[in-house]
């Protein structure tokens, strides 16, 4: 008796050989290799070198929710598993960058990560409540804080805090030695 044939994924990556106005492609994808429980560990290792896999195991665990691998420029972008298979999301891992101004140039704590319309919330924290899991190989710490209902607010008093902090290191290089002082 014969296995069951593995269905194909179809991949969906959101900016797939997709003109400019100025005809360019934005990102040419080569190649899509479906990733199964066989085979991950073998083609994660000849694309990324069993030594740099191995050391990405330790940080981050293993790689179980890689479910394809595609080569795009010339690079391997492991995709996750993501119900919309990367339609609506960065390499189909549930999450996408938003910015607070319109050209997407993040800077100074504009950037937050939102969730894909098709990702699940399976990671729950007493403080924030359920949330979406970290992409493998991305610290969850780091990803999480851009998760945080509280991210990029700033209270009076925080603000007021950063902005003597500043006045004081500013005024520090006019001065010798001694603590940071604000001038009145």
């Amino acid at each position: 008796m014969s296995k069951p044939k593995e269905k194909k994924i179809e991949w969906k990556l959101n900016a797939q050989d997709v003109s400019t106005k100025d005809g360019e492609l934005t990102r040419a994808v080569q190649e899509v290799i479906d990733l199964n429980d066989e085979n991950r560990m073998d083609v994660l290792a000849d694309h990324f070198g069993a030594e740099a896999l191995n050391h990405l195991i330790e940080m981050y665990g293993e790689p179980t929710r890689a479910m394809g691998l595609a080569m795009v420029d010339g690079r391997a972008i492991i995709l996750g598993d993501c119900a919309c298979r990367g339609e609506h999301c960065r390499a189909a891992w549930g999450w996408k960058w938003n910015a607070r101004d319109l050209n997407m140039h993040g800077h100074r704590g504009s950037l937050w990560a939102e969730p894909c319309s098709s990702a699940v919330a399976t990671v729950f924290t007493p403080e924030n409540g359920f949330m979406f899991p970290a992409p493998w190989g991305m610290d969850g710490e780091e990803f999480y804080r851009f998760q945080r209902k509280d991210w990029g607010d700033a209270d009076k008093i925080g603000l007021q805090n950063f902005m003597d902090a500043n006045v004081a290191s500013a005024e520090q290089g006019r001065r010798t030695g001694g603590d940071w002082v604000v001038d009145e």
